[in-house]
């Protein structure tokens, strides 16, 4: 069985290779459980079964000060979206969604790891700065809820603070994501791109 943290420690020995992860030594162990001994490894949707809907963690590359994660899991598919505008499912990709309990402080987090677990693909990771991702939820309608929305077009963006008006708008025109007010919300480049935590 894996846990979430033990999940992603794996890719990340693999995606980092001279990088060590482990549990945040501040943190009380009974966070690194599986709840009711579910095999995250195999998981479609993968809450942890109660606050908090994430797992600590530091990673130490050669010479350098740790970096303080959390891994987050949510629920990752289109049929969570529950809008009924037929128009919009037609554009997205997928649709997920995390649960952030309280708000992320950067003094404390480095980075935050959104795992998202696609029907018929590889398990991918949405990887936050802690401040960008407290920018996105201070301006979302719930402050609880991250949100992303992945395009048949091939992009991806925060879904917050748009209304289903304005991200079909987006669905349909990558565009207005280099707008003034809509550019923090372009996800492209943090997408699975684990440099982010070597230039830290």
């Amino acid at each position: 069985m894996a846990t979430p943290y033990e999940f992603v420690a794996r890719e990340v020995h693999t995606q980092l290779p001279t990088a060590r992860l482990a549990p945040d030594p501040n943190m009380p162990a009974r966070l690194y459980q599986s709840a009711s001994d579910v095999d995250y490894s195999l998981m479609h949707q993968s809450y942890p079964g109660g606050y908090p809907f994430y797992y600590p963690a530091q990673l130490t590359l050669p010479g350098r000060s740790p970096l303080n994660l959390h891994i987050a899991t949510g629920s990752e598919s289109i049929n969570a979206f529950t809008r009924p505008d037929g128009e919009l499912r037609q554009l997205l990709a997928h649709y997920g969604y995390w649960r952030i309990e309280s708000q992320p402080n950067p003094a404390i987090t480095d980075f935050w790891l959104l795992l998202l677990r696609l029907p018929d693909s590889a398990p991918q990771y949405l990887i936050l700065p802690t401040a960008k991702l407290a920018r996105l939820l201070s301006r979302a309608y719930d402050p609880e809820k991250f949100s992303l929305l992945m395009a048949r077009a091939g992009f991806c963006f925060a879904g917050q603070p748009l209304t289903t008006a304005n991200r079909l708008a987006v669905l349909q025109d990558a565009a207005l994501l280099d707008t003034p007010e809509n550019a923090d919300l372009k996800m492209d480049a943090h997408l699975n791109n684990w440099n982010q935590l070597l230039n830290q």
